[in-house]
């Protein structure tokens, strides 16, 4: 980022309006064309579609991409200022999330959470944020 001197809000906007115009042509050729795809039949009247949008679909919409605004700022802002392992941080923790659902086996949702919590502890010993001195195991690590 610092080398072409384009700043991490400047690839998450961009990354937003290309994202923006390929889901566009996605949903105006799947429309036009009246493909079935996962059971679901695209309508062939793309103002009927957004006829029936409704207040309830739009403040999901929007809060999906606030959601996702954040997620990709906080990646892009890690990548600039730390290492790029320090992502694996970012995506440990909103991989979380998945396993404190309620589900059908509650029992192996909480085995993987313990194993995502175990795996994010191994990786800070990994990037050096917690550091070990069992048996002079950081005698060449360096202090900051």
């Amino acid at each position: 980022m610092e080398k072409y001197y384009c700043g991490p809000y400047e690839v998450c906007i961009w990354e937003g309006a290309i994202g923006f115009i390929l889901y566009l042509i996605c949903l105006v050729s799947f429309s036009l064309s009246g493909f079935i795809i996962n059971g679901t039949k695209y309508t062939d009247n793309i103002k009927e579609y957004f006829e029936n949008y409704g207040y309830n679909d739009f403040i999901v919409c929007f809060t999906t991409i606030i959601a996702h605004f954040f997620g990709n700022i906080s990646l892009f802002l890690t990548c600039n200022y730390l290492t790029p392992n320090h992502i694996l941080i970012i995506l440990i923790i909103r991989d979380g999330h998945l396993y404190l659902k309620p589900g059908e086996n509650m029992i192996l949702n909480i085995a993987e959470f313990l194993i995502l919590i175990l795996i994010a502890f191994m990786f800070l010993i990994f990037i050096e944020i917690i550091e070990l001195n069992i048996c002079n195991i950081s005698y060449n690590t360096k202090k900051i």
